[in-house]
Parts: structure tokens; C-alpha cells; sequence
């Protein structure tokens, strides 16, 4: 059995003599404080939520912790009025001494995300930032704790350290940001679209980082184009690109979106699924690059094992059918990346960034693995 370590406060006092009587503790002295707060005041321990976000600190940056578990029981133990004064002012002492006060002035941060292959450069794009580090005012900078720290990106989780100083804290985010979802600045960039394409479409920067990644190369095959967007980006970027869609619904959107972007002559559309498209024109272009962007499911694809499995499945197959020299895998931003196919040369990654959306938290998308064919 491991050791249980102690990490906040609350931990700590449930660990001292007397602990099952420190609830009753604090409920009193809310109580007192209350009563009292006029004539002693003002009391900061008449409120519950101080008290709860004092609990929740780390254990190390507080004094004296044995003398408030004492304080507290000697609150409740108390015989008179006087005495019970006293010893809620003792405690209230103590709290205000421990109490962290807000941080005034930027805040230095620094944002990694530990064992995924991106670099600096890709964080410092996301983030505005400078080698993974920013200056950010206080406000500010909780909200990127709040938004980023901990984050799923590829399997791995986004830390973001603050520099601050001892007794200094945060200022608390507010509920309407906490809950707040991100938006797109602007609809669609694609005219034409059906349901499924008005949300999942890449958004323009994110597709003409897509074409970018095929730089050197002529002909790239996309066999889930969808409604088209990133095969128009590839040919805006001066690519042919084989389009292909099992769907001819949205085989049809994505050739009305080529015309109205002027780069139809640059693309031959087919309708089948990839397998099929890949094997009949895979041997007319050889050395052509591959651009997989398989349909996942939407936000809850991992919800079942086995759709994980038909999806990896579903970038297998045309990677098998398809004659390539650079493949371009757009994954979810979620997507745990030890769970690629294996392959000598290995794949590089690389954040899909929608750098047109004005909160640089919100600007990460997608992510893209690339793999060239030794």
C-alpha cells in the first residue's frame, strides 16, 4: 500500500488530534463571525468561500498549522463569550496572516507541453508568447492557468507555470469566463456547406497550414474531402489534388466551393470511397503526397473503443492503397498519438492553429502527424 501524502490544508488538519471536530470548528466560527462581524469587525471568516479556498492550499506555503488546529477546538471548547471572542480572533489573525494576496503586476508564465515532439516556435505561434513564456496581467494570466493548465493536446497535458511570490495568488476568474465556450470569429469561410460541414470544416489557416506541409511536392491525394476546404487551400497553394468523397452529396458542395474559389481546373473529384480511388489512380501519380482526414465522430469520438478502432483503421487502409511520399494524418486536438501505426521514420507533429481567432487560448484546433516514406 503507498503512503498517502498530504498536500493541503484540509488534509493536514483532518491528520491533527481532534480533526473530527475541525468541521464543527469552522462552522462555528462562520457563525460567530457573523454575529460579530459589526462589533469586531470586518471579519474575513464570515464567509464559507475564503475559508474553502484557504482549505485547497498547499500545506507548505502556510505557518503555524498545529497552532490553528488548536485555536479552532479552543472556539467551540470555550466556557463564555469572552472567551470565545478571543479565540476567534485569534483565528481570524492567523487567516488574515495566511491569507495570499492578489498579485499586482504582470505575471511571468511559462507554457509546455511535456513529451509532445512540438516546438517552441509552434507554443509561441498558439500564444503570442516568446520561447513558451509571457508577461501577463494578473487577470489575464488566470485565465490562461484556468484555460490551458492541464489541457489534453495529443495525449499529453499542457502545464502552465507562474512565477509568483511567496503569499501572492491569483485573482479569481470569473464564473462567466470559467464557463465560457470559445467562438469562431466568423462563420464558415466555405459558401457552400450542409450541417455537418458548417461545424467541422478546417478553418482557413488551419487548411492553408495543411497545403504548407506538402511544400516541394505537385500532386496530393485527399480522399475525405468533405465540402472541400482543404483541398481548395492545396490548390490555392499551387498543388493538383485528387478529391474524393464516398458521400456525392458533398462530393457536389466541395465542387461548387472549388468553382467559387476559381481552382476547379486544379482539381479532379472522384466518388468512392478511399481504398477504391486510391488503388485506380495511386499508379498514374507517383510520388504524390496523402492527406487524411477520416471522419472521427465529432467531440465524443473516444467514447467507444470500438469506433477508436475504426478510425485508425480508417487511415490504415488508404495509406495501404495509396502510392505516397508524404502523408498529413489532421487528428483530433485529443487524439492520444502512441496510438499511430508505427513506422521507421516516425511522425512529426504539428498544431492546427485557427490564428484568425482573437483569444489566442482558443486558437488550437487540430493536430497534424506527418510521415514521409523512407
Amino acid at each position: 500500500m503507498g503512503l498517502f501524502t498530504v498536500t493541503t490544508i484540509r488534509e493536514a488538519l483532518f491528520g491533527q488530534p481532534g480533526s473530527e471536530r475541525h468541521s464543527l470548528a469552522w462552522r462555528t466560527v462562520v457563525r460567530l463571525a457573523r454575529r460579530w462581524n459589526s462589533e469586531m469587525g470586518p471579519l474575513r471568516l464570515r464567509r464559507r468561500s475564503p475559508i474553502d479556498r484557504m482549505l485547497q492550499r498547499d500545506v507548505n506555503r502556510v505557518d503555524n498549522l498545529e497552532h490553528l488546529g488548536a485555536m479552532l477546538l479552543s472556539v467551540i471548547d470555550a466556557l463564555d463569550e469572552p472567551s470565545q471572542k478571543k479565540s476567534l480572533m485569534a483565528v481570524e489573525k492567523w487567516f488574515t496572516q495566511n491569507t495570499p494576496k492578489t498579485v499586482r503586476g504582470p505575471v511571468k508564465l511559462t507554457v509546455a507541453i511535456p513529451g509532445l515532439t512540438v516546438g517552441e516556435e509552434q507554443i509561441d505561434v498558439w500564444l503570442n508568447t516568446v520561447a513558451g513564456r509571457a508577461n501577463l496581467a494578473p487577470a489575464e494570466a488566470a485565465r490562461w492557468v484556468h484555460h490551458l493548465d492541464g489541457r489534453d493536446v495529443g495525449g499529453r497535458r499542457v502545464t502552465v507555470e507562474v512565477a509568483l511570490k511567496h503569499g501572492e495568488e491569483l485573482p479569481k476568474v470569473s464564473r462567466n469566463d470559467r464557463m465560457r465556450r470559445p467562438t469562431r470569429n466568423r462563420q464558415c469561410w466555405l459558401p457552400h456547406t450542409d450541417h455537418e460541414a458548417h461545424y467541422s470544416a478546417t478553418p482557413r489557416s488551419v487548411a492553408q497550414q495543411h497545403a504548407k506541409l506538402f511544400s516541394g511536392l505537385q500532386v496530393v491525394f485527399d480522399p475525405h474531402c468533405g465540402a472541400g476546404g482543404d483541398a481548395i487551400a492545396m490548390a490555392q497553394a499551387g498543388l493538383r489534388v485528387v478529391a474524393s468523397d464516398i458521400n456525392p452529396d458533398r462530393l457536389e458542395i466541395a465542387r461548387r466551393n472549388a468553382v467559387h474559389f476559381g481552382v476547379n481546373d486544379a482539381i479532379e473529384f472522384h466518388c468512392g470511397d478511399a481504398v477504391s480511388v486510391g488503388r485506380e489512380h495511386g499508379v498514374t501519380h507517383a510520388d504524390a503526397g496523402l492527406f487524411l482526414d477520416p471522419p472521427w465522430g465529432g467531440v465524443d469520438w473516444k467514447a467507444s473503443e470500438a469506433h477508436h478502432r475504426q478510425f485508425l483503421e480508417s487511415i490504415a487502409a488508404p495509406m495501404r492503397a495509396f502510392a505516397y511520399s508524404r502523408c498529413v494524418l489532421k487528428l483530433p486536438r485529443t487524439f492520444d498519438l502512441t496510438s499511430l501505426p508505427d513506422f521507421p521514420s516516425g511522425w512529426n507533429v504539428y498544431l492546427g492553429l485557427d490564428v484568425e481567432m482573437s483569444e489566442p487560448v482558443d486558437r488550437l484546433k487540430t493536430l497534424a502527424a506527418v510521415l514521409v516514406r523512407d
